[in-house]
């Protein structure tokens, strides 16, 4: 990437601090999901754990999506057709 009229960095750079904040949410959604398996059975304890595990599916796909696009803006894929 260009920045600032000289400054090249690469895109992996630009978005390290994002997929620090992904491991953040993965690491709290662990976390709070080995706390609520550890609670009492229950319906509130089941829809936690769903909430934890939807949580941390969503910040991996977050994440993968960005290593992804990384990739591509860096011309790893530069053969590859984007319609």
């Amino acid at each position: 990437a260009q920045l600032n009229e000289g400054i090249s960095t690469s895109y992996y750079a630009i978005f390290s601090p994002l997929w620090v904040s992904d491991c953040i949410t993965f690491m709290t959604g662990v976390q709070e999901l080995h706390r609520d398996l550890r609670e009492s059975p229950g319906p509130s304890r089941r829809n936690s754990i769903i909430s934890q595990l939807n949580r941390m599916k969503g910040s991996v796909c977050v994440a993968v999506f960005k290593v992804l696009l990384a990739q591509r803006l860096d011309g790893a894929w530069a053969d590859v057709e984007m319609r």
